[in-house]
């Protein structure tokens, strides 16, 4: 995937870019909501090109409610990566 080196400052002790597929879900609640909503953007654009399709939506439209999910599911599993919890959560639009 990529790095972002936003997270950097926020989640990793030696400054260094932290790859993006590597965020935890724990380290992801801790940021503030301006940082998580550019992941989780980020990871659903990234998604988007890598299957190079638009069957995809993470209902940018209602995002308030898709957000709230990713959250919830963050603090269920906080050692789960960010990427992982998210891809999950991507629906597919019926043909």
């Amino acid at each position: 995937m990529g790095s972002l080196g936003f997270v950097s400052n926020a989640v990793a002790a030696d400054k260094a870019d932290k790859k993006i597929e590597n965020v935890t879900c724990e380290e992801f609640l801790a940021l503030d909501t301006q940082n998580q909503n550019q992941i989780v953007y980020w990871i659903h654009g990234y998604e988007y090109g890598k299957n190079g399709t638009t069957e995809t939506t993470i209902g940018m439209d209602q995002f308030d409610q898709p957000m709230g999910e990713i959250i919830d599911a963050c603090e269920a599993t906080p050692k789960e990566t960010v990427p992982k919890t998210l891809k999950e959560r991507i629906t597919s639009k019926p043909d």
